[in-house]
């Protein structure tokens, strides 16, 4: 017998399943009876395992009504009377070399060029 691959279809067709037997006045789950629904590839170990990894998972999960919710808050506001922060100044690059911009792109300045008027 293959084996059963569980994914989200077989796990909604699953507790589809589950339901239909809940509507029934027995509540006792008949797992055989689940097995042979699921298909030739499942069988009830397989349905009784499953079973339990779902209610694990369900406990793992946080809920609303189980008081596991935390609900996100709004960024913090700052105080009333206070101004508002800004940010840092960014410190300008400074080279370490002697050599000035103009001699680095090959540009040299000698002497006054001032007309002189």
């Amino acid at each position: 017998m293959p084996k059963m691959v569980w994914t989200a279809e077989a796990d909604a067709q699953l507790l589809l399943l589950v339901l239909d037997q809940l509507k029934v006045a027995n509540f006792a789950l008949d797992t055989e009876q689940l097995a042979v629904g699921m298909g030739s590839q499942c069988n009830k170990r397989g349905i009784q395992h499953r079973l339990s990894v779902l209610r694990k998972q369900d406990k793992e999960q946080p809920s609303p009504t189980k008081g596991g919710f935390t609900p996100i808050n709004s960024p913090a506001k700052r105080k009333a009377g206070r101004p508002p922060r800004t940010p840092a100044k960014k410190q300008k690059n400074q080279d370490n070399d002697d050599e000035t911009d103009d001699e680095l792109l090959g540009v040299v300045v000698q002497g006054d060029h001032h007309d002189g008027n």
